[in-house]
């Protein structure tokens, strides 16, 4: 990895990964100024707890009631808006590279005295800051409405911490995927396409496996399988298991595009 390279790439993504960072950050602390105004605990209880238990078990809030504060903040780091902006947050900066190959840029690059591992290490390392980025973004916004809005009683902040902890592996292996996909293709676009492509067919399987027993084993090839942040609220504990899973997913993403990039022709 090298430390200019690895500037020289931060520089290029900054004002996007910023922005969706930002949101991600602006949308959990909406999600408390929500519950704290609407308070549904005192009048869509009854009506949250009737949800169908695989929508509730795909949304992660299995474990705990979606009427009390932790319930319903927990559903912020899984609506479809959070899973937007991190699946932007990782596919903007993984598929960096497909960009740099397809403008050629690339030629430039390998000009310089570094290989093509150091430079996919580089963009490994970039993935790595995504991930951190997202996890303290979900995180700060989350605990900067608690201190804002009142709520009935505070969510703990540990069990919020490692949630965000979850969050961030799946942002990790997401960057993976679509580093993945950026090493296999010309253009941005198709790395981009596949890449979503992959990761809505990821949510179909997780929400198939709990409704159809026949989609049950299929779905542990999901990323969405090993992100439950109400599971993880509810425990107050990360489950091991799905953080073993998570970090394989992503070290065997990062090492097959690299064993993809090395022999690929980029003429």
């Amino acid at each position: 990895m090298d430390a200019a390279l690895l500037r020289f790439l931060i520089h290029r993504s900054r004002l996007g990964v910023l922005l969706a960072a930002l949101g991600l950050c602006a949308f959990e602390f909406i999600m408390v100024g929500f519950y704290s105004k609407a308070r549904p605990d005192e009048h869509m209880g009854p009506l949250l707890e009737l949800l169908p238990e695989p929508i509730r078990a795909a949304l992660g809030n299995d474990q705990v009631s979606i009427a009390t504060p932790s319930g319903f903040l927990a559903m912020g780091f899984t609506h479809p808006v959070a899973l937007m902006l991190l699946g932007t947050l990782a596919l903007l900066t993984a598929t960096r590279l497909a960009a740099d190959i397809e403008s050629r840029t690339i030629d430039l690059l390998l000009s310089q005295p570094l290989g093509r591992g150091r430079l996919l290490a580089s963009h490994v390392a970039i993935g790595v800051l995504a991930a951190l980025l997202a996890a303290a973004a979900a995180f700060a916004g989350h605990r900067l409405g608690v201190a804002v809005f009142p709520l009935p009683h505070e969510p703990r902040a540990v069990s919020f911490a490692l949630a965000a902890v979850n969050l961030g592996l799946l942002v990790l292996a997401m960057h993976a995927l679509g580093l993945l996909a950026a090493a296999l293709s010309p253009r941005r676009a198709t790395a981009v396409g596949a890449s979503v492509g992959l990761l809505i067919f990821m949510l179909f399987l997780r929400l198939a496996a709990e409704q159809w027993e026949i989609f049950k084993l299929p779905a542990y090839g999901s990323f969405l399988t090993y992100y439950v942040p109400g599971g993880v609220i509810a425990r107050g504990a990360l489950d091991l298991h799905d953080v073993l899973v998570l970090l394989g997913l992503s070290a065997a993403g990062y090492l097959t595009a690299w064993g993809v990039f090395e022999r690929r022709d980029l003429t």
